[in-house]
Order: structure tokens, then C-alpha cells, then sequence
């Protein structure tokens, strides 16, 4: 009998020291600032001084430059965005930030992926990366209990300590906070500079590929909380589509449809949307060349688009008609710039 009670007690004591060092580690991840969505510190630093706010996934990260958007506005804007963005963090960090901040003005980035990406499977890595903005243990204890199934504990388990066994390198070498992280008020352009060498022109892609639309319920569920958040709010809510670069535009065959549905959330819930592939001036401003790859914009064209579309968001809210500066559907666009076939 003292022996059980001496190995029971040994267990335990491994357990709550094992515990201990495995929570230590994961603090190590969630508390380094070596990645660009690691942001905590610059949020905190900025409480109560946001008006404006950007969430979607990349290609609202790389393409959507918050200093822009403030020049032509006179806001105070941040780009809550990160790579793989769900449409619950999309929800939960406009949540955090309109708590906090005198919020007017929220853009949510949709895309043909938006609600695309599968729950649970497809959504695990940013998923991940917004566990690593949430400050505090219960916030996210309550978030991995929602975006996590059981069958990716272990998955993120694994993820969690080898990425702050990695940190743990970098804090011991000095390099926990690493100088490559863009603090520009969440955007971030690509590290690696180059530019988009496309093999195929738009004519050559036209309609070669579609994306399933399945619009996962889950995903629905909190774009439309997204909506009552700001609704709830007072805040001015617009829905935009970032532009990919024409043979993007081209390729992909279902594109009207993915525009027809968000056309059609945001008229329901009297709220706006623009789709910026649609927008008749982008070929005279965004070269295909100066992207970085077929869909996100590099480095040299953000800063660009980012003042363009803040001109017309200035129309747009000044309560201008901007329809004419966008084409009516794909199809005018495509045979307008002469990717459709001739009939």
C-alpha cells in the first residue's frame, strides 16, 4: 500500500511538473514576436486610438496598407488580417479591437476561399496563428475548445511545442524579437522580393479551373455574426474583394458566382460591397508582373491599390455612386479585355 501511494504521488508529481514546462514553452510561442502576426504588444500599444479596421486572410494581409487607407481618409486604421484567416478569427479579433477602440469602419476581405476552407481540417493552421494573438490563457483555452476538433489536439499539441522549443533558440541567441517583422500597423509585406513570372497570358487560362463553393455552415454562421457585431456597433461595415492578378481572373471560371453571393449578403443586411477584380482602372495600375505570385500583390503594388481603393471608399461614404468604376460581371470584363474566345 505505501508503495502505491509513493508511485501514485511520483505520477503526480511528473504530471504537474510536465505540465509546468509544457505550458512554460507554449508561453515561449505565444509571447515571441518573430512571426507577422504576432502582434499582441503592437494592438495593446495602440487601444483606444483604432477607427478603422481590416480582417481577412493573405491577400489582405500583403495587399492592404493601413497608413494609405489613413492618408486619404484622415482614420486611424489596423489590418487585423493574417494568412488562412477563418471566418471565426475574422470575427473574434473585430470583437477584441471594437471593445477597445472607437471602431467606425470595418472592411472584411472575402474571397472564393472565405467560406470555402473546411472546418476543423482546412483551417487548422490559422486557426493556430490566432491562438498566438489572443493575450491571455482563457481566451485562448476558449478558442481552441471551438476552432479545434479532439482529432487535432495532438495535431496542435505538437505544433505548440516545437514551435516554442524553436522560440526557445531564438531567446537564448538573443533574437526573440526579430527585425524582419513588418510592425506597419498589421500589414506585412513578403519577405523574399519577387515579382510574379506568369507562364501563361490571361487568353491562354481562360476558364481553366474552378473552385468549389461549398460555404461551410460554420463559416456562414460567423460571417453573419460579423455582420450583428458591427450592426450592434454603429460601425459602417463593407464587405471588398482584393484583386488577384488578371490570369487569376481569367483562370478561375466560377468567379461571378462567388461575386453574385456576397453581392447578395451584403444587399440583405444593407451593407456594402466591393469587388475590387471587377474594378474597371486595376490593369492601369496593378501590372501582373508586380505581383507576387498569381494572386497576392507584391510589395511594390499594395501601397498603390491601397490608395486607389481608399479613393473610392472615400466616394462610397460621401454617398457617390461608384458602380460605374467596376464592371457589371465577369463576363463583360473578360471579353472587354480580350480574354474571352471570339464568338
Amino acid at each position: 500500500m505505501q508503495n502505491f501511494k509513493q508511485t501514485l504521488r511520483t505520477v503526480i508529481c511528473f504530471l504537474i511538473v510536465f505540465s509546468l514546462l509544457n505550458a512554460a514553452i507554449m508561453e515561449i510561442y505565444f509571447n515571441s514576436e518573430r512571426r507577422d502576426y504576432q502582434d499582441k504588444n503592437d494592438r495593446a500599444a495602440l487601444a483606444g486610438t483604432l477607427d478603422t479596421l481590416v480582417v481577412g486572410a493573405s491577400y489582405a494581409k500583403r495587399g492592404i496598407v493601413p497608413a494609405e487607407i489613413d492618408k486619404v481618409l484622415g482614420t486611424s486604421t489596423y489590418n487585423l488580417a493574417h494568412a488562412d484567416m477563418t471566418m471565426q478569427a475574422r470575427y473574434e479579433m473585430l470583437k477584441i479591437e471594437i471593445a477597445r477602440n472607437p471602431v467606425k469602419l470595418a472592411f472584411v476581405e472575402v474571397s472564393m476561399d472565405s467560406l470555402n476552407l473546411k472546418p476543423y481540417d482546412t483551417t487548422r493552421e490559422g486557426d493556430l496563428y490566432t491562438l498566438a494573438r489572443l493575450e491571455s490563457p482563457i481566451e485562448r483555452q476558449k478558442y481552441a475548445f471551438t476552432a479545434f476538433a479532439p482529432i487535432n489536439y495532438g495535431w496542435l499539441y505538437y505544433q505548440l511545442i516545437s514551435r516554442g522549443f524553436t522560440d526557445l533558440k531564438y531567446w537564448t541567441q538573443g533574437d526573440y524579437i526579430s527585425d524582419s517583422v513588418s510592425h506597419n500597423r498589421g500589414y506585412a509585406p513578403f519577405n523574399e522580393k519577387k515579382h510574379y513570372k506568369a507562364k501563361l497570358s490571361p487568353q491562354h487560362e481562360y476558364h481553366t479551373q474552378i473552385r468549389e463553393q461549398y460555404r461551410y455552415a460554420k463559416n456562414v454562421k460567423y460571417l453573419n455574426k460579423i455582420i450583428e457585431l458591427c450592426s450592434k456597433n454603429d460601425i459602417e461595415l463593407i464587405l471588398i474583394e482584393v484583386p488577384m492578378s488578371e490570369v487569376s481572373i481569367a483562370r478561375y471560371a466560377n468567379l461571378q458566382e462567388v461575386h453574385d453571393y456576397f453581392a447578395q449578403v451584403a444587399s440583405e443586411n444593407s451593407i456594402g460591397f466591393l469587388d475590387f477584380n471587377l474594378w474597371k482602372e486595376k490593369t492601369a495600375h496593378l501590372s501582373d508582373l508586380k505581383y507576387h505570385d498569381a494572386t497576392h500583390m507584391g510589395d511594390e503594388l499594395a501601397p498603390i491599390f491601397t490608395e486607389q481603393f481608399a479613393n473610392i471608399v472615400q466616394k462610397y461614404l460621401a454617398g457617390e455612386d461608384v458602380s460605374d468604376l467596376f464592371y457589371p460581371d465577369y463576363d463583360t470584363l473578360c471579353s472587354d479585355r480580350g480574354y474571352a474566345p471570339q464568338q
